[in-house]
């Protein structure tokens, strides 16, 4: 943990003359609880500014790595609180969101141009979403073979938690030396994600309909969070749906799904009917551009950045991805209406009132 008091000139991006240095350690900042380090994942913390004198309420920012500053405010997942003594900001959902710097800046009460301003840097012990699907996705033992190599994947964004990922099936674990047939390996994807896999072996003489397979992963405080995949086994006398283009052969009664283009995130479903045949494909793809919206619209919503100050923004950029033909799906329309209703709550959290010059 970093804690680090400055004291600032506001005019010094005009001329460097102006400048004041004054001592340091005339803000305090402090974290509770301050004994841990990381932060738990989903674990709550607080974050105390104490001037040396009542200098009224600071303004409070946060920046993440190369990313610029934002406002801090009561939000969904962010509680602003101040008295005469001290302020802090109490963040009651800690995830890769708040993972970075926090500053708080008082004014001077003998100088408009000097603030007296003070950081900490908070360090959270990470959790993935993952996305997990398997190659095959239908091991088929209609055919000679006796043995089907299978490869899963779990899928996570990119981050600095160096996890550690186990997997297990429903007889089986890759944990235990000698007994495991799990190969695991890890790979760096084009998008920017991490893909996690194992390997292994499915036998077709074995008495079983369906495998299912775990991913487990384990951070630093060992907070761990697991996701499974069911996968169908085509057995010799399983009804099946036919490869259908880029579609595999799949078992009755189940459904088979696919990872979206780069350009956007999620996933395509099609389901395999009783009567071997497809439904039509369910696209969950959103448009990249739109997810980073919407994630940009949560953010508001829960304390980070202002929402008079950045609504232009945010509806100028759902405007261009409207205008995009090639959003027009179901998928992209409802993180659309998602934007808009995050707006709209965050708006109703912070109070906040803007005219119609916002929207395009």
């Amino acid at each position: 943990m970093l804690s680090k008091t400055s004291l600032v000139d506001l005019h010094s991006q005009h001329t460097i003359s102006n400048i004041t240095f004054l001592p340091t350690g005339l803000v305090k900042i402090t974290r509770d609880p301050q004994s841990q380090d990381p932060v738990p994942y989903k674990s709550s913390t607080s974050i105390t500014c104490t001037p040396p004198e009542d200098l009224g309420n600071p303004l409070w920012y946060f920046k993440q790595s190369t990313q610029p500053s934002k406002d801090i405010t009561n939000g969904s997942e962010a509680k602003l609180a101040y008295n005469s003594q001290s302020s802090t900001v109490r963040i009651t959902d800690s995830t890769e969101v708040w993972k970075g710097t926090f500053t708080c800046d008082y004014k001077s009460a003998n100088s408009s141009s000097a603030i007296y301003r003070a950081s900490l840097d908070l360090d959270v012990a990470l959790l993935p979403d993952t996305v997990i699907i398997s190659e095959p996705q239908f091991p088929n033992c209609k055919g000679p073979n006796k043995q089907i190599i299978i490869t899963v994947q779990c899928i996570v964004s990119d981050s600095t938690e160096n996890y550690m990922v186990t997997w297990t099936d429903n007889m089986r674990s890759a944990d235990k030396p000698g007994k495991s047939h799990f190969l695991m390996f890890k790979v760096s994807l084009d998008n920017g994600q991490i893909s996690y896999q194992a390997s292994r072996t499915i036998f077709c003489d074995e008495q079983i309909e369906e495998d299912k397979v775990y991913c487990k992963f384990q951070n630093r405080l060992n907070q761990t969070r697991i996701f499974n995949l069911t996968i169908p086994i085509i057995k010799h006398d399983s009804k099946v749906c036919p490869h259908d283009g880029s579609w595999p052969d799949a078992k009755a009664n189940f459904t088979a799904q696919r990872l979206c283009e780069s350009t956007a995130v999620g996933l395509q479903k099609r389901e395999c009917q009783n009567n071997g045949t497809y439904r039509d494909v369910i696209s969950l793809c959103v448009n990249r551009d739109l997810s980073n919206l919407l994630n940009d619209a949560q953010n508001l919503k829960r304390g980070l950045g202002i929402v008079e100050k950045n609504a232009k923004d945010i509806f100028d950029r759902l405007k261009q991805s409207t205008d995009d033909k090639t959003i027009n799906t179901y998928a992209n329309v409802d993180a659309s209406v998602d934007v808009l209703e995050t707006m709209y709550h965050a708006s109703g959290i912070q109070n906040s009132t803007w005219n119609e010059t916002v929207f395009p």
